[in-house]
């Protein structure tokens, strides 16, 4: 798969609440961008026809969709949808949308307390993502410097990968960083 170099929605939110969905993917496209990385968007119906017709209108190709893995707490819901909550609808909107990829932007907070919770977490994802790639769409997660702290000797992203099959990865070489390893070094590991 060749790279694309695309707009992560997170980044143009204010746009979007002043000027609309439709318009600021206009402006996007303008830019030259035409792949999306759809987050921080509710996904409502009037959402994705919109995003609908922004790809048919600009050429623009949603590149990821994210969603969360599971409400905070029984208190404290996730702000969108879960694939603990909303599993079928996440599918439908992927295919509504041709999208092939979903992803995790971050572990939920009560599995950032420890390495044992992480590979916890790793499992439920792993689930997910088995789920996932009956309907044709991979589950990838995006790790932050918690994840490259230290379990036997190893990254605990070392672990989650060497415990997943149908898990992707979204490293960033910011948080890599942050946790202490050299990306350079690190992305090797996760070739292909």
């Amino acid at each position: 798969m060749k790279g694309k170099i695309g707009v992560q929605m997170m980044t143009i939110r204010n746009e979007i609440e002043q000027l609309g969905l439709y318009e600021t993917l206009r402006k996007v496209r303008e830019l030259g961008y035409t792949a999306l990385g759809v987050s921080w968007l509710p996904m409502t119906e009037a959402n994705i026809t919109q995003l609908q017709r922004a790809m048919e209108d600009f050429g623009i190709e949603i590149a990821a969709i994210g969603c969360g893995l599971q409400d905070i707490s029984a208190e404290i819901k996730y702000p969108g949808d879960t694939l603990q909550n909303n599993f079928d609808k996440i599918v439908a909107d992927c295919k509504k949308l041709g999208c092939s990829r979903l992803r995790i932007g971050s572990m939920p907070l009560p599995y950032c307390a420890s390495p044992g919770k992480m590979l916890e977490c790793a499992e439920i994802m792993e689930g997910y993502a088995a789920r996932l790639a009956e309907h044709g769409i991979e589950l990838h997660f995006h790790g932050h410097s918690f994840e490259f702290f230290r379990l036997d000797g190893q990254p605990v992203m070392i672990h989650i990968r060497n415990r997943t099959k149908y898990l992707k990865f979204e490293l960033d070489s910011h948080w890599m960083w942050r946790g202490g390893v050299d990306p350079v070094k690190f992305l090797p590991e996760f070739s292909g």
